[in-house]
């Protein structure tokens, strides 16, 4: 989260919440970096100013879920299929700052982890993503 502070808009919000999240787990710690840091990007940059991005991230059941929630322009319901592969841009992006590839990588990331992501939309009303990622234990 800290790294994506820097990037926020006139007084975005970041609000950020953990539940059981004080165990160590087998998990490449710098691909679950960049996977938070892409989609909290995404919404701090599909998003308006004074807006909230909400983080969650929960450790149950042998699963670390983690949701990234906006408010902001939301996906067009035609775009949520094609969302992941690479260079697709939705077509509600047009003049907004960006290549395609960030989901595309963030979803291999997360099938690296044989985890899943989701994604939920609606225009005019935002976006969560959830990643669901299994927890290994030695």
């Amino acid at each position: 989260i800290e790294e994506s502070e820097h990037n926020k808009k006139v007084n975005q919000k970041i609000i950020f919440h953990s539940e059981n999240m004080n165990e160590q787990f087998n998990v490449d710690e710098k691909l679950l970096s960049h996977i938070l840091t892409n989609l909290i990007n995404n919404s701090i940059k599909f998003s308006h100013d004074d807006s909230i991005i909400d983080v969650n991230a929960v450790n149950k059941k042998d699963k670390l879920f983690f949701n990234v929630k906006d408010n902001g322009l939301g996906i067009n319901e035609n775009d949520l299929n094609k969302l992941f592969e690479p260079f697709y841009r939705g077509e509600n992006a047009e003049g907004i700052q960006g290549s395609g590839l960030g989901l595309s990588v963030v979803k291999s990331f997360v099938s690296a982890h044989k985890g899943e992501i989701n994604v939920s939309s609606k225009l005019g009303e935002g976006t969560n993503f959830e990643i669901i990622i299994p927890t290994i234990t030695e």
